[in-house]
């Protein structure tokens, strides 16, 4: 889904615009299993997330709707790691552990949001 973007030059919009316009596909309520994600996507947006920094946190406009804050997006991008990875590699009982790994490199970053 975003291996077509240069990881270490793409922003949070970047990542949420690609989301986005996947969304406006579905004529109804979805899910993010429904957006079909490979291992290739999931290995991309992880290491997305591990080379985080403030500057890729951005306030934007997409397509003349309400803004959209930086952290709507980044809860979007996190949202769909966060399943993906859970699915993954945790149990029901121990979520936390295996979504914390996407930070282990970047810790100030949960400091800006």
């Amino acid at each position: 889904m975003w291996a077509h973007l240069q990881i270490d030059k793409v922003t949070i919009e970047n990542i949420y615009k690609t989301l986005h316009d996947k969304a406006k596909e579905f004529n109804h309520p979805w899910s993010i299993a429904e957006l079909f994600l490979t291992k290739d996507d999931i290995a991309w947006l992880k290491t997305w997330f591990k080379c985080l920094t403030p500057d890729k946190l951005l306030l934007t406009r997409l397509d003349d709707e309400a803004f959209v804050s930086f952290r709507q997006m980044f809860g979007s991008a996190l949202i769909c790691a966060a399943a993906e990875i859970c699915r993954e590699e945790s149990r029901e009982d121990s979520v936390w552990p295996a979504i914390r790994t996407l930070f282990d490199n970047c810790p100030d970053i949960l400091n800006e949001l």
